[in-house]
């Protein structure tokens, strides 16, 4: 069985079909690599944002606290 071939086909049109694929190719992985970094940038974002609400939520423990010593040192120690 012979192939056939279209009348305009080259063997050129073979290796600029390999390009243009290489080429995709890297446009997808550079695609990658900006989605991998946003979301790199995102979670360390979150890291952040966690660590200071854990900050904040051991303020107002201790700001609470503090305000029920001064509450119970009021009780306690009332001048007669």
């Amino acid at each position: 069985m012979r192939l056939r071939f279209p009348a305009n086909w080259r063997p050129a049109s073979v290796c600029l079909f390999a390009e243009q694929s290489a080429a995709i190719g890297s446009q997808l992985d550079l695609g990658e690599a900006i989605y991998r970094n946003l979301a790199a940038r995102q979670l360390a974002q979150t890291a952040d944002f966690a660590l200071e609400r854990q900050h904040l939520d051991s303020l107002l423990t201790g700001a609470q606290g503090f305000d029920l010593v001064l509450a119970c040192a009021a009780i306690l120690y009332q001048p007669s």
